[in-house]
C-alpha cells in the first residue's frame, strides 16, 4: 500500500504534530500494510514526515521511503547521496518538465494519484487563506475518492490511534 504525505509549509506545534505522524505511520504500517511512503519537500510537514519515517525505518525496514522531486530533473551524485540519508529512493516525474509555476501542484497530484492513502496536514477552515497548494491537493484527493487522513483537524489530540 502506498501512502502520500502532503501538508502546509508552517507548523506551530511541531512536537505535537510529529507525535501524531509517528502514530499514524505506525498504524498504517501495522494495520493497513503500508509499504511505500511518498514525500515532497518545501514544508515543515514534509520535514517532520521524513524524520518520522527515518526513525521508524529501524522498526520497519521493509517500508520504502521515496522523495518525489518537483525540481532538479537531473541531480548530482552528491545530492543523491544527501537525499538517500533520509529516503530510500528519489525521482523526478518526467511529466513535471513543463509544469512551470504549477510544478508543486502537479507533483502533489501525481503523489495522490499513485497513493492508496493520503495523509495531510491541511487547514480546511473556510476562513483560512484562500489560496493554498495544500488545500488544492486536499480537494483533489477528496475528488479522487482517496482515503484521506487530515492531521490538522486532530493534531492536538492524544497521538495514540
Amino acid at each position: 500500500m502506498v501512502v502520500s504525505f502532503i501538508g502546509h509549509r508552517d507548523i506551530e506545534d511541531k512536537d505535537g504534530v510529529y507525535r501524531k505522524i509517528i502514530a499514524i505511520m505506525r498504524e498504517l504500517i501495522t494495520c493497513r500494510v503500508a509499504n511505500v511512503f511518498l514525500f515532497g519537500s518545501r514544508s515543515d510537514f514534509d520535514s517532520l514526515c521524513v524524520k518520522a519515517a527515518k526513525e521508524l525505518k529501524a522498526e520497519f525496514p521493509h517500508v520504502e521511503r521515496i522523495y518525489v522531486r518537483a525540481e532538479y530533473p537531473v541531480i548530482s551524485d552528491s545530492y543523491l547521496e544527501y537525499r538517500l540519508e533520509d529516503c530510500d529512493n528519489t525521482f523526478f516525474p518526467p511529466s513535471l518538465q513543463r509544469a512551470g509555476k504549477a510544478v508543486y501542484i502537479e507533483r502533489n497530484r501525481l503523489m495522490i494519484d499513485n497513493a492508496d492513502v493520503c495523509v495531510f496536514y491541511c487547514n480546511t477552515n473556510a476562513e483560512a487563506k484562500a489560496v493554498s497548494g495544500t488545500r488544492v491537493a486536499y480537494r483533489y484527493a477528496i475528488s479522487k475518492h482517496k482515503l484521506v487522513i487530515n492531521l490538522f483537524e486532530d493534531c492536538s489530540k492524544d497521538p495514540t490511534p
